[in-house]
């Protein structure tokens, strides 16, 4: 079932997701399809409240009944040209939150990509390198944090601030 989360996420409600999360609300709530509210503000290229969600733990290599992650659902949207700088800079959040992603089915992707050769480009690029250690060991450190506030938890580690920055993906 679809939670309040999901859909203040939708709906692009940074300042309402960032409520609900601090008062107790899941931040993997999952709905009817498996879609979490994460894969709701992705698939509207939602910047905002993606950044909200991944300060709050959000995991970005959660996948629905249908098979589709938060980067696949962004770049379902992308395809159909309705992609602005915005969605860009969301697509770049989302990578740089999960380290590496894969949209490649067989070997190739999907074939709608195919019809935008700029985003076909861009996609092959991002697919095709495999995740640095540098940013799988992101994403593992952001993991075993668990779901909580990950700016203030971030604080507390005994890292530099280039670090703490790295971890909280503002580089």
């Amino acid at each position: 079932m679809d939670t309040p989360l999901h859909w203040a996420a939708f709906k692009n409600n940074a300042e309402c997701v960032r409520a609900l999360l601090a008062n107790g609300a899941l931040v993997n709530a999952l709905d009817y399809n498996n879609d979490t509210p994460l894969s709701w503000a992705a698939m509207k290229g939602n910047l905002e409240s993606v950044s909200v969600l991944l300060d709050f733990g959000a995991e970005v290599r959660v996948v629905n009944l249908k098979g589709q992650s938060p980067i696949s659902r962004l770049v379902a949207l992308l395809v159909r040209g309705l992609g602005t700088e915005r969605e860009d800079s969301c697509l770049d959040l989302l990578h740089r939150a999960t380290g590496h992603f894969e949209l490649r089915k067989n070997g190739s992707l999907p074939w709608e990509v195919a019809r935008d050769p700029q985003l076909c480009q861009r996609l092959t690029l991002l697919c095709s390198a495999p995740g640095t250690l540098q940013a799988l060991s992101r994403y593992a450190v952001r993991r075993s944090l668990g779901l909580r506030f990950l700016p203030q938890a971030v604080q507390q580690l005994p890292l530099p601030a280039c670090l703490k920055e790295y971890l909280l993906l503002l580089t």
